[in-house]
């Protein structure tokens, strides 16, 4: 009885190879690689639409904080 199964799979797989083996379909065209984009060459401000640079405002320097008195005792 195994040997009739084992005999059946194998007849059944032979079969499936011969059906597969026919006609192949035409295969497609190679695809052309993606060319990677030229190198940007960066885009210069018209001189009428620079901003002059503006001086930066005088910081008053920060005051010293005097020193805490002791906290007193309880």
């Amino acid at each position: 009885m195994r040997f009739a199964i084992f005999v059946l799979i194998v007849v059944f797989a032979i079969l499936a190879s011969v059906q597969s083996a026919g006609p192949k379909p035409p295969r497609p065209p190679p695809v052309k690689p993606i060319r990677p984009n030229p190198p940007v060459q960066p885009v210069r401000p018209h001189p009428r639409l620079r901003r002059a640079a503006e001086p930066e405002p005088n910081r008053p320097r920060p005051q010293q904080v005097p020193p805490r008195p002791p906290h007193p005792r309880l």
